[in-house]
């Protein structure tokens, strides 16, 4: 009988382990070919720079501040792997609309200006992003939480480290491919003159916007497969463990004093400032540097446009840095990765304004991304020394609100910053600087961070997985949804 039961256990964590890659790389799959595009696909449908910059934070905030009532929508439905699949597939659903506006774009844009009324065109397109990430963030507790209880501790950090490896390289590969698509269905003198179309023309189909149309039908097949996978989950069992509730009050008052609230202050402010820049790096590469126009080796134009180069960079950066970020961590402790990586981070997206040439262009973002993996690998370790256990969900649920309405700042400040500035060259170099300036102003904050005197249970880091975890199926301080672009 105990043989039986060991045996049956074991296959119930294959099934677990191989329905977690899947539904992982599915995901990564989805995010590299058409997530991280909204943005150039906002400025391509007619929408200016400033909803390209907004809709990369502001969708964001609602699904985060509907996690917070997550926990009750999944009593109700009652089981976690049933609760991920339909979110995933609500998830998977709004890329559908998208398509649709991809391909009446060249239809729709002119008819909203003609009729004075394009911000009802950037609210449609603004409330389907929103409902996107709302059925994102409302499966990430409930993801963490299964995963949690369904993979044994032993198998848990080996696990994740090549999960994270794999679904780094998807999304990268993903990205690379979504240029290369476009490099070579659409020619540089129809992407050229669809750019420059005007109201009065007659419109024809954008091929730019067909493709996007196709890429998000794709995406929405990735999905559907990773919410399959998602729903073949085994039922975690869980246990409450005496969890306590925090009220957001007493975690205000403890960001003046306790270590846990400095660190999770220090954290906030560092994604706040990050994000006055980070919305902009894709309009300033289209608008400004025509990255999406330029091939990223003239030598070999087929390899794709600088544009996807560059958002692969970052994730590039990352898979370049785990293994020695983690050694780091391990030899000297998170909190001292976190310091240097902090300052390190201050003038990234200075360097956007210092160079045209996209191979430098491309080396930086390599390096910056390592830096952001210092970062992120640094703050997920931290939960575990910061953060006392009984107290961890409920502090890391209020900090996911707090975040993704402090991003949401930023980014309102760049917006009008930009606004304020002309929405030329010079104004994005306005953005760029106050956001450094900004930065700089954290790094008092980061200085004060000291570990608390409470004794935590140490984590290993021999093999960081769970940091590389990718958007929607993340652990809450990490950010990879929009860390490629937040120099």
């Amino acid at each position: 009988m105990h043989l039986a039961a060991t045996s049956r256990k074991a296959t119930i964590l294959r099934s677990d382990l191989r329905a977690c890659m899947l539904d992982g790389l599915y995901y990564a799959i989805m995010v590299g070919l058409a997530e991280v595009y909204i943005a150039p696909f906002t400025l391509r449908l007619g929408l200016g720079p400033v909803a390209a910059g907004l809709i990369t934070t502001l969708p964001a905030l609602i699904g985060a501040l509907l996690q917070l009532k997550a926990p009750a929508l999944i009593r109700r439905i009652g089981s976690f792997p049933r609760f991920m699949y339909w979110c995933a597939m609500g998830q998977a659903l709004m890329y559908l609309p998208l398509a649709a506006c991809a391909v009446a774009g060249p239809w729709l844009v002119p008819w909203f200006r003609e009729h004075s009324s394009i911000h009802l065109l950037t609210a449609s397109v603004f409330v389907i992003w929103m409902a996107y990430w709302t059925f994102g963030a409302a499966a990430g507790p409930a993801w963490q939480t299964t995963v949690g209880a369904i993979i044994p501790p032993k198998v848990r950090v080996g696990y994740f480290a090549k999960r994270s490896r794999i679904l780094h390289v998807a999304t990268l590969l993903s990205i690379l491919f979504q240029g290369v698509l476009i490099t070579h269905l659409v020619s540089p003198i129809d992407a050229q003159q669809h750019v420059a179309a005007t109201p009065t023309e007659s419109p024809t189909f954008d091929p730019i916007l067909l493709v996007y149309a196709g890429l998000f039908i794709i995406a929405c097949g990735f999905r559907i497969a990773s919410a399959y996978h998602l729903g073949k989950y085994s039922e975690p069992i869980i246990s409450p463990r005496q969890e306590r509730r925090i009220h957001p009050f007493d975690a205000v008052k403890r960001m003046k004093h306790s270590p846990d609230g400095r660190y999770l202050l220090y954290a906030l402010s560092l994604y706040t400032t990050a994000m006055i820049s980070g919305p902009y790096f894709n309009p300033f590469m289209v608008d400004i540097l025509k990255a999406d126009q330029r091939p990223m080796f003239e030598a070999a134009p087929w390899l794709g446009p600088a544009l996807s180069w560059l958002l692969a960079g970052a994730i590039l950066g990352r898979i370049i840095a785990l293994p020695t970020v983690g050694a780091l961590a391990r030899r000297f402790g998170p909190r001292k990765v976190l310091a240097v990586s902090g300052l390190l981070v201050v003038p990234g997206s200075l360097f956007w304004l210092t160079t045209t040439s996209p191979i430098l262009l491309l080396v930086g973002q390599i390096t910056f991304g390592i830096v952001w993996a210092g970062i992120e690998l640094s703050m997920f370790l931290l939960n575990y020394v910061m953060l006392k256990p009984e107290e961890r969900t409920s502090m890391l649920t209020l900090f996911a609100a707090g975040n993704e309405l402090g991003k949401s700042g930023g980014s309102l400040a760049g917006a009008g910053l930009f606004l304020a500035a002309g929405e030329s060259r010079a104004a994005y170099a306005m953005v760029f600087w106050v956001s450094t300036a900004a930065r700089i102003c954290t790094i008092p904050l980061l200085m004060r961070l000291r570990e608390p005197d409470h004794d935590l249970p140490t984590v290993s880091v021999i093999n960081p997985g769970p940091p590389a975890a990718m958007p929607g199926e993340r652990l809450i301080l990490l950010e990879p949804r929009q860390s490629q672009t937040q120099h």
